[in-house]
Parts: structure tokens; sequence; C-alpha cells
């Protein structure tokens, strides 16, 4: 299944061999090729919003295979392989020796659109995916240290790991049995004690192992923030990433009345391309929901019911956050938690085919893969509107191969297409872009020289491009397309005009 889900990820990775970078991707890429050059390894020129590890993992993929888009794409992708492998040995872990729970959750995994089409990115998520489940796997086995190290590369790879501290904890604490007797060992003299002398026993008891697990993990945990410290501390504070990360990601209201059913209907709809079948999705929940019921039902304290609430329940409360308070509704907000709502939904199935025998089993497996077919082959196809760029940035690659042949030099005012273009001009492009926030601030410009006319604005074919035609036009100068890129159905994708100053005619 594990080699079934790589060859998936590869056919992704050739499918989208046409798809430029999403705009983020393209920011991502552009920070990684300043670090493989050399020309800037601690991104002092740019106003960095993350922590920098995927940036050196995709810069080192650059200095092995050489700048470009499959380069930039390839450790997410084998970060995604390497997840479905990390999925199954927590599955073992947490589940017991029999199989059946780590393979459905494997499949579902394996096979899950959604998971395949953000391997070939150049996102931070598939990263921080295999952090967090190595780091599950290992607080599951007692490995505090270890889930410690991998938490630490969680964060250092992106902020958003801090939300799957809870689980990994939890997890650990629950499977690894960090249950110490709430009754002294001497019962006779115990009784005798006094009832706050019997308090601090189990408190004690309870509290020395906790405080353990703590300090394991707060080891590595300290090193890298004092590694994230160093690298970040030539920015000063108001350029650190942590603060820009909380100036541009997070937000400082909850949701309005308004807001509630529209955002709760586009987290229902990331949330059913985990496997894009709706049969799917129905006998999933249905399965694992009543193998929780039945589980808190009938062995309410066994391990397996309690990894199961606390993987649902951090699900409920995760969702509920993203929902109620009022974060960016990006379809790579739930790509960890994909494969952790994988491991309950695997055990309803399991439960619920438990006394059927190993045929019914197989059966299941293969109704279930068969559900996926027509989903996979809408995401191979591109179809799905998940990951990656689907043909928004068509012709990007042929536009800048335009502005390269200008003369060096030649002013592009841009607004849209800044870090896309700047990619694929490469890191030391002949003309000069400049950045402009709106029309107003383009025409002052203009008309001051501080841009000499003639100079290039680009502009995706459903940008408001007419109000800063009109805005230069007024300001006195002329504007006229020079160069239009199609994307792959033959719609107009980009409109490259000139701006150059009006000649009037007595």
């Amino acid at each position: 299944m594990i080699l079934l889900g790589a060859g998936l990820r590869f056919a992704a990775l050739a499918s989208v061999a046409d798809n430029r970078f999403h705009v983020d991707e393209a920011l991502y890429a552009t920070h990684a090729r300043a670090v493989a050059s050399g020309s800037d390894p601690l991104l002092l020129a740019f106003d960095v919003d993350k922590p920098p590890l995927g940036t050196y993992i995709t810069a080192a993929a650059f200095a092995v295979l050489g700048v470009g888009e499959v380069a930039a794409r390839i450790p997410d992708l084998f970060a995604s392989v390497l997840g479905l492998a990390a999925l199954w040995a927590l599955a073992r872990r947490l589940y017991g020796r029999d199989p059946t729970v780590a393979f459905f959750a494997v499949l579902l995994l394996a096979l899950s659109p959604y998971d395949i089409l953000f391997a070939p990115t150049v996102f931070a998520e598939p990263q921080v995916t295999l952090w967090v489940l190595l780091a599950c796997r290992a607080s599951a086995g007692g490995r505090w240290r270890w889930a410690g190290l991998f938490l630490a590369l969680a964060l250092a790879t992106k902020q958003s790991a801090l939300f799957y501290f809870p689980p990994v904890v939890a997890l650990g604490v629950v499977h690894a049995g960090v249950k110490q007797s709430l009754h002294h060992r001497d019962t006779k003299n115990t009784e005798k004690k006094r009832k706050w002398r019997k308090i601090y026993i189990k408190l004690r008891a309870l509290c020395v192992p906790v405080a353990k697990i703590l300090f394991s993990l707060a080891l590595p945990l300290l090193v890298c923030a004092i590694l994230l410290a160093l690298w970040d501390a030539p920015r000063g504070p108001e350029r650190s990433f942590w603060a820009l990360n909380l100036a541009h990601n997070m937000p400082d209201r909850w949701i309005r009345a308004a807001e509630v059913l529209p955002r709760l209907a586009t987290w229902g709809f990331w949330l059913s391309t985990l496997t894009g079948a709706p049969v799917l999705n129905a006998a999933l929940l249905v399965a694992g929901t009543a193998g929780l019921v039945s589980a808190i039902r009938w062995r309410p304290g066994r391990r397996a019911t309690l990894v199961d609430l606390v993987l649902v329940g951090f699900a409920i409360a995760y969702l509920g956050l993203v929902w109620l308070r009022a974060f960016n509704i990006y379809d790579r907000y739930i790509h960890t938690l994909g494969p952790l709502l994988a491991l309950p939904a695997a055990r309803g199935s399991a439960a619920a085919l438990k006394h059927a025998g190993r045929p019914a089993t197989v059966l299941a497996a293969l109704l279930a893969a068969a559900l996926l077919v027509e989903p996979l082959g809408a995401a191979l196809a591109g179809q799905t509107p998940v990951g990656g760029d689907k043909g928004q940035h068509d012709g990007i690659d042929r536009a800048a191969a335009f502005l390269d042949t200008l003369p060096a030099g030649t002013p592009v005012c841009h607004h849209w297409l800044g870090w896309e273009l700047g990619f694929y001009l490469g890191e030391t492009p002949a003309v000069s872009l400049t950045w402009y926030p709106r029309p107003g601030a383009l025409a002052d410009a203009l008309a001051r020289g501080d841009i000499a006319a003639p100079c290039y604005l680009p502009a995706p074919a459903d940008a408001p491009v007419a109000r800063w035609l009109g805005t230069v036009k007024a300001a006195g100068f002329d504007a006229e397309e020079v160069f239009v890129a199609h994307d792959r159905r033959g719609a107009v994708s980009l409109v490259m005009y000139i701006i150059s100053k009006t000649e009037f005619v007595h």
C-alpha cells in the first residue's frame, strides 16, 4: 500500500509538470533560491514570516538538482511518502498487533486525492505532517526526547505545528501508560495518615512522571528555540518572523454571524476532498462514530478507546477553532489533521468487520479503493481544486520570457504578480520590478518621472485592471496590450500592457 501511494504521488508530480507555482509556492521557492545561491543565506532581504527549515530543505534540493519547479517539489513528495510509513508505524503502536486498523488507515491516506495533490508542492504542510506523525509515534512508544526532537523539527518548519503539541503529549500519556497508582503502597500506614497527606501522595505519584515527560520534551524544544532566535536576531523585533506571522496570519476576532454558514460549508468541502467520494465519506463517518460510541459504552477504560477520544476530541477542537476564529480558509490548514482522522475512521471500519472474517475485510478494502478510483482520476487530471496551482498562473513563464527580451533596466510596474514573475525571471532579472499598491501611486510615479516611460504592467485576466488603466490615462499616458498569454483551456490568463507618454497631435 505504501508503494502504491508512492507511485500515485510520483504520477501526481508528472501530472503537475504543466502547473506553474501557486503564489505562496513562488515565494517559498524564491527564498530557497536565495539561500542555495549564497546571495542571502539568512534571508535578511525578505520579510519572512515562517521558520527556515523548509526553506533550507528546498535550498538543498536546488543545490543537488538545480533550481526549478521539479526540484522545489521533491522534498514535499518524499515527505508525503514517508508520512505513509509513519502512519503505519503509529497505527500499529496505538492499536496493537492487529494490522487491520493500520492497513485501513494507510489505505485511506495512500489513496487520498487531497494528500496526493499536496505531495508535489512547495508548501510546508507535508513536512509538518511527517514530523507530527513521527512525534506521535515516538511519544506513544515512551521516547519523549525523540518526540520533542520531531516536534522541534515541525516547529522549525511552520508555527502551526504548535496546534499539534497537545495530541502528541496526550497520545503518549495515554498509550505509554503514565498512570501511577493513586494508592500508597503501604495501605495500612496510608489509612492512618491524615487526609492532606493522602492527597499529597496521590498528586506526587501522578506529577513526578509527568514532570519527567515535560522535561524530556522541553530539552530539544529549547535547543530549537535558541537556534531559531539566533537565526532571527539580525532581523530585529519588528521584522522577526514571529511578529510578522502574528501580523499576517493570526486573526484578532471571532467570526461574524454572516460568516458562520459560509465558513462551515468551505471547511466541510475541504474535509470531503480527503477522499473525494461522498459514499465513502458517509460510510467512514458512520463507522467511526459507531465504533467510538461502542467503545465508550463497552470498553471505556481501554487504551484504544482513550486514543480514539484524544484524536476525535482534538479534531473537533481544531476544526471548531479554525471555523469560529477568523483564520484564512486555506485547504492546506487541514493537511496534518487528515492522517489523524484516518486513525479513528480506520478503527471503526475494522471494528465493524471484526467478526466478518478476512475475506470480508479484503472485500471492504477493495470496495473502498474502487470508490476512490474516480476521485483519484479527477485529481491526477487537475480537476480537484486543492493543492497547488490549477492553471491560474498558466503563461507566467511565457510572460517572463517576453520580459527577458526587453532592454536591461526596463521598468516593470506590478501589483498582482510580484512573487510569481520574480521567480520565473530569475534571481537577477534584467528588467526592474517595482510594486505599486494602488493606481494613483503608479500614476504619480509616472508623472514625477520616478519611472521612465515606457514601462510595462502585467495583470491576470481577471484582475480589475481597467481602473489602473483609466487612472494612468487620466495622468496623460497611453496604455495598450503588447503580450497575451493563454491557459490550458485556451482562455486568456495574463495580459501585458505597455504604458507610454501620450503624444499630442496639433
